[in-house]
């Protein structure tokens, strides 16, 4: 299983809302991106992340927790282009695989039992979401099958957009909030702290 579903993370952002680095800010015994990339390494073998500001700092952090586990590609043009140029930088490295997990690198906080779940139905349908309360969350999981089309797509609003046109989709109902939960602001990271110690 771990061979065929791997993760494609995305940590190229500028963090402008949150007022700092996000990606690097402590949370519990290490940090954002650490806990968000050790989520899915729970379910996969592998993971590429795409990293963009302080990418240096950020792949010395990751190599040193998770060597031989995660691999890397640059969005050089970070501050001035989409999540769909990363998330194609991502694909053009991502190793064979029937499907992918795309989280971005600010949910630390999804459920093991997630991930699983999802990878349980994944031969269901093309693009399975999560869904906590009637609201769709991440990671998605995305089949390798509309890669192509993905690195192809012209449209508006980028990856969003692409997978509205995308007719074999499928909502995972689960129990779990981390779905939802991105640290865009800082009342987001603090929300994030207390559920952690509720946990």
């Amino acid at each position: 299983m771990e061979k065929k579903v791997s993760a494609l993370i995305l940590c190229a952002g500028e963090s402008s809302r949150m007022g700092d680095f996000k990606p690097l800010l402590p949370l519990e015994d290490s940090t954002v991106i650490e806990r968000s990339v050790s989520s899915v390494l729970d379910v996969c073998s592998h993971a590429v992340v795409v990293t963009g500001k302080r990418a240096e700092e950020v792949e010395e952090v990751l190599e040193r927790a998770f060597s031989g586990r995660v691999s890397f590609v640059r969005n050089e043009r970070y501050s001035f282009t989409d999540m769909l140029t990363s998330i194609r930088l991502g694909l053009s490295v991502l190793p064979f695989c029937e499907y992918f997990f795309l989280l971005p690198g600010d949910m630390p906080l999804v459920r093991r039992e997630t991930f699983e779940r999802l990878i349980e139905d994944r031969h269901s349908a093309d693009t399975l979401y999560p869904v906590f309360h009637g609201r769709r969350g991440h990671p998605v999981l995305i089949s390798t099958r509309l890669k192509e089309q993905i690195l192809a797509y012209c449209g508006d609003s980028g990856l969003k957009g692409f997978l509205s046109t995308v007719d074999s989709i499928k909502e995972i109902p689960v129990e779990d909030s981390g779905i939802l939960l991105d640290l865009d602001t800082r009342d987001d990271y603090q929300t994030a702290k207390k559920l952690i110690i509720r946990r």
